[in-house]
């Protein structure tokens, strides 16, 4: 795997929850000692201290871009003045609580028209919680840092293993290949709605599939391919019941078919399927993290849907402990369920914030403008509230005139 492939997007999340991908071309650190160094009249040299490290700064020269950059560069900008600090999703060096220091916003309008130039310096913040009470992003850090415990404890666990039997290396390949493949599937419609997903999930299968011969025989090298697939998909922002159900389909068409592939070729496939089951379950915990949920219904559904897949999950391992006649490691067991456990008690804490949804069948015929203004007062933004209803309540043809009697309509507040 190569540095590429663990480079991740820049996301910037502000005080008040509002998230922005960005992108960038270089990225740099900035920190060192505090080292004040003593020269005494008459001796010789001088006596330097080591005080504790200065505050990291992490300059970003960042973009972006599209038809609406001014839009969303603009909220970007207020994103950056918001009180307190936020986090960013760096790239290289993980997740970090910051408080951003906005320096410039350039636009040209002749070489390099369309996009909107920020020049940021994210400055780490204290971790002291109670100085910035309305920051609640330290659950979302909680829950990478499960999933990065669960992606080494996995790899830990089949370090030194290897994959001699050929019935068991022809199988494996076989099955690694197809079950990629089956993982593209699961999520084509998020890739649909991301840009640059399809072409990293490709990439990452391309280079599984070039190197299978080596990687089948030498489990944890496998795993760090497949771990680095498995969690593509949870780091994008985009929605997040989409994210979680791409998920929720490998259960069916990838896990389930692991019991039956460990009675087939043995134990260390086993503990290879184990590993991805494990992987497959701290990624959807990672899915919940960036990205949209509009309702309280929504946040219900993400939680149902996440249970049913632990659930599934727990008794496939199971199983294939059972045919294989082995246990599975503890740790990344272990690491999963943690991180799969925080995931829901923070989609619990985050559903209370999020508006109700209610629904109501019509008494009678209905121009989609009267019923919005209806429901919710709102000549300010009557437009945006009027597409938002016409799109939640997928009203077409010649429902956008008149929604007729009957008809059930759901809107939140």
């Amino acid at each position: 795997m190569s540095f590429n492939d663990r480079l991740r997007d820049m996301v910037y999340t502000s005080p008040s929850g509002k998230s922005f991908t960005l992108q960038f071309d270089d990225l740099s650190r900035s920190g060192g000692k505090k080292a004040p160094v003593t020269e005494s009249p008459g001796a010789k040299g001088g006596t330097v201290q080591d005080l504790g490290q200065r505050t990291i700064t992490y300059p970003v020269r960042c973009y972006i871009t599209g038809q609406d950059y001014d839009l969303e560069g603009d909220r970007f900008w207020d994103a950056l003045l918001e009180t307190g600090p936020g986090f960013l999703n760096h790239p290289r060096w993980g997740n970090v609580r910051v408080l951003p220091n906005p320096r410039t916003q350039t636009e040209e309008f002749v070489n390099g028209a369309g996009r909107a130039v920020f020049e940021v310096d994210f400055i780490t913040a204290p971790e002291d919680a109670d100085e910035y009470p309305t920051i609640e992003a330290a659950p979302d850090l909680q829950i990478t840092a499960d999933a990065d415990t669960a992606a080494s404890a996995i790899t830990d666990g089949l370090d030194g293993e290897e994959l001699t039997d050929p019935k068991g290396i022809a199988g494996l390949k076989d099955a690694v290949v197809r079950n990629m493949a089956r993982f593209k599937t699961a999520f084509a419609s998020v890739s649909a709605a991301v840009d640059g997903l399809q072409a990293d999930i490709e990439a990452v299968i391309t280079s599984v599939t070039n190197n299978i011969d080596d990687l089948v025989t030498a489990p944890a090298d496998l795993m760090q391919e497949l771990l680095t697939l498995y969690r593509l998909p949870a780091r994008t922002v985009t929605n997040v019941q989409s994210k979680i159900e791409g998920y929720s389909a490998t259960y069916s068409t990838i896990i389930a078919g692991f019991e039956s592939q460990t009675l087939a070729y043995g134990e260390m496939v086993g503990l290879i399927n184990t590993a991805q089951a494990n992987a497959i379950q701290a990624a959807a915990a990672e899915a919940t993290i960036d990205g949209t949920i509009t309702t309280r219904s929504q946040a219900a559904d993400i939680i149902d849907t996440l249970n049913a897949l632990n659930a599934n999950i727990s008794t496939a391992v199971e199983a294939i402990e059972a045919a294989g006649n082995f246990k599975s490691d503890y740790a990344s067991r272990a690491a999963a369920e943690q991180a799969s456990a925080r995931a829901i008690s923070n989609l619990v804490d985050r559903a209370l914030n999020l508006p109700t949804e209610k629904r109501r069948t019509l008494d009678r015929s209905i121009n989609p403008l009267a019923l919005v203004y209806e429901l919710y007062s709102d000549i300010d933004n009557l437009e945006d509230t009027l597409s938002e209803f016409i799109a939640y309540n997928r009203l077409t043809g010649n429902e956008i005139l008149t929604i007729p009697n009957g008809r059930e309509v759901r809107w939140y507040e």
